[in-house]
C-alpha cells in the first residue's frame, strides 16, 4: 500500500485553476482505467487456449457459462453505486463532509446486510437445487465441481458490490485513478495465478477464484484503508453521528432510479443478438457478433475519456460552475463526432477486411445490410455515451430511465414481431431506430439544461 501511495504522490500536482484540476484528474483517471482494462482483456485472451487444455469442453464451457450468468449480476447492488457517487459528490461540493460521511457508511451497512441475507439465502437452497440438470453437465469432474464453482461466484459477487461501493466513493471525489491503478496491479496478480492454476491443473473453483477474487479483495483490502488514510473525514466515528436513515433512503431512491436507466442501456445493448438468434439460429448470430466487437470498441474507448467527468460536472454544477461544464459539453461534442467520424470510415472501408485477417474465415465476414447497421448502431451508442455522462453528472437519472426503457422495450418488441422473411439486418436496424428517437429525446433535455447553464454563466458575469 505505502508503493501505491507514493506513486499516486506523483500524480498528485494539483493545479491552482478549478476546471484545470477537474481536467487532470480526468484524464488520470482515464489513462489508468484503460491500463487495467487492458490487462484484464489480455489476461482473459492468454487464459482461454490455456484453460482450455486442461479443462475440457464441458468444463471449459460451464466455466464461460457461470461467468456469463455473473456478468448479469452488476444490478445486484441495486444502484447503491452509482446512488453514494452522484450524493457524496454533491456533499462535497458542498463541503458537507458531515453528510458524505453518512452517505458512505449507511451504503456500507445497507451492502453488509444485503450480502449477510444472501448468503444465508443461498446456503438454505443451494443444496437443494440439482446443479448439474440445470446446465446440462454430464462428466462426473463438471459435476462435483459444479456446486463448490457457484458457491465462490456468489460470495466473490457479494465482495464485487462492497468494492463496487469504494470505487464509486474514490471517483466521487474524482480520484479514480487511484482505485483504477490498485485493480491494473491485482490484474496483473490475477494473470499470474491463472498461470499457476494452470501449471498445476487445478479445478474450477480455483479458477474462478484466481480470475474474479484478486481485483475485488484489492478494493477492499487495500482500496479501503486507502481511502480512509487519505480522506481522514470519512473516518468512522459513532453509529450515531455517521449513520442517517434518511441519507440513505435518499441515496437508495436516486440509485433505484439510476439503476432502471441502466437497465434500459443493458437491453438496447444486448437485445440484438439475442433477437437474431430467436427469429434466424444461432449460426445466423455469427457474423453480427464478429463485427460487432469492432464496433464495440470505439464506444468503450469513448466511454473510459470521458465517463470520468460524471463526478466532475456532479460537483462543477454543485460549486455554480456553469461555464466549465458548458465548456466540458463542447469538448466532449468535439470529441465524440472525432471518434465517431474516424471510426466509422475505417470500418466502414476496412471492417470486412479486419474481420477476415482476424479470424481467417469468409463464413465470418458480415454482410452489406449487417455491416451498415451496425455502423449505425455504433455511431448511435456513441452519441449516447455523451449524453449520459453529461445527464448523470447533473444527476438527471430519471429521463433516461423513463425514456430509455419505453424505448427499449418498444423497439425489442417491434423487432420481435417482424416478418420472418425479412434479412436479419432488419433486427439491427429496428432496435438502432429505437436507440436513436432515445438519445434524441435526451439530447433535447441536455440542450436544455445546457441553455440554462449559458444563461447562468451570463448572469454571473461582472456588470460593465
Amino acid at each position: 500500500m505505502a508503493r501505491i501511495n507514493k506513486i499516486l504522490r506523483t500524480f498528485s500536482r494539483k493545479s491552482d485553476d478549478a476546471g484545470q484540476e477537474r481536467y487532470r484528474r480526468a484524464a488520470l483517471s482515464s489513462v489508468f482505467g484503460v491500463l487495467s482494462q487492458l490487462i484484464q482483456v489480455g489476461v482473459g485472451l492468454v487464459s482461454v487456449p490455456l484453460t482450455i487444455h486442461y479443462l475440457g469442453i464441458e468444463r471449459f464451457g460451464l466455466w464461460l457459462a457461470l461467468t456469463t450468468i455473473f456478468s448479469f449480476l452488476i444490478f445486484g447492488d441495486f444502484g447503491l453505486g452509482i446512488g453514494v457517487q452522484d450524493k457524496i459528490t454533491k456533499y462535497i461540493s458542498q463541503d458537507n463532509f458531515g453528510k458524505a460521511r453518512q452517505t458512505f457508511y449507511g451504503v456500507v451497512f445497507a451492502v453488509t446486510t444485503l450480502g449477510i441475507l444472501g448468503a444465508i439465502l443461498f446456503e438454505a437452497l443451494a443444496p437443494q437445487i440439482n446443479w448439474p440438470l440445470i446446465f446440462g453437465v454430464q462428466s462426473k469432474a463438471a459435476a462435483v465441481e459444479i456446486l463448490p464453482t457457484t458457491r465462490f461466484l456468489v460470495y466473490i459477487f457479494m465482495l464485487g458490490i462492497g468494492a463496487t461501493i469504494i470505487q464509486r466513493t474514490y471517483s466521487a471525489l474524482q480520484d479514480a485513478y487511484s482505485i483504477s491503478l490498485i485493480q491494473l496491479v491485482m490484474r496483473i496478480a490475477s494473470g499470474g495465478l491463472v498461470a499457476i492454476c494452470v501449471k498445476f491443473e487445478l479445478g474450477l473453483p480455483e479458477l474462478v477464484v484466481a480470475t474474479l477474487a484478486p481485483t475485488y479483495l484489492g478494493s477492499i483490502l487495500i482500496g479501503l484503508p486507502l481511502l480512509l488514510k487519505r480522506y481522514k473525514w470519512l473516518r468512522f466515528s459513532n453509529v450515531r453521528m455517521d449513520f442517517n436513515i434518511d441519507i440513505l433512503k435518499d441515496t437508495m431512491r436516486v440509485g433505484g432510479v439510476a439503476l432502471l436507466a441502466s437497465l434500459a442501456y443493458f437491453l438496447v445493448v444486448n437485445s440484438i443478438t439475442a433477437v437474431i438468434s430467436l427469429k434466424y439460429g444461432s449460426a445466423a448470430v455469427a457474423t453480427y457478433a464478429v463485427f460487432t466487437k469492432l464496433t464495440s470498441l470505439p464506444v468503450v474507448v469513448l466511454t473510459y475519456l470521458l465517463t470520468p467527468l460524471w463526478p466532475a460536472i456532479t460537483e462543477a454544477n454543485g460549486r455554480g460552475d456553469s461555464s466549465w461544464i458548458v465548456k466540458t459539453y463542447s469538448h466532449g461534442t468535439l470529441l465524440t463526432i472525432g471518434v465517431g467520424s474516424i471510426c466509422f470510415i475505417i470500418l466502414l472501408l476496412f471492417g470486412r477486411k479486419i474481420v477476415f485477417l482476424w479470424t481467417g474465415s469468409d463464413l465470418l465476414i458480415p454482410e452489406t445490410g449487417v455491416l451498415l447497421a451496425s455502423l449505425a448502431f455504433m455511431a448511435v451508442g456513441l452519441w449516447n455515451v455523451l449524453l449520459s455522462v453529461i445527464l448523470n453528472g447533473l444527476s438527471r437519472f430519471r429521463s433516461q430511465a423513463s425514456i430509455g426503457l419505453t424505448f427499449a422495450l418498444l423497439s425489442i418488441g417491434v423487432a420481435i414481431l417482424l416478418p420472418s422473411g425479412l434479412d436479419k439486418s432488419s433486427v439491427i436496424w429496428v432496435i438502432t431506430i429505437g436507440y436513436f428517437f432515445r438519445c434524441a429525446c435526451l439530447q433535447r433535455e441536455s440542450s436544455r439544461l445546457i441553455e440554462g447553464l449559458i444563461a447562468n454563466s451570463i448572469r454571473r458575469l461582472p456588470a460593465i
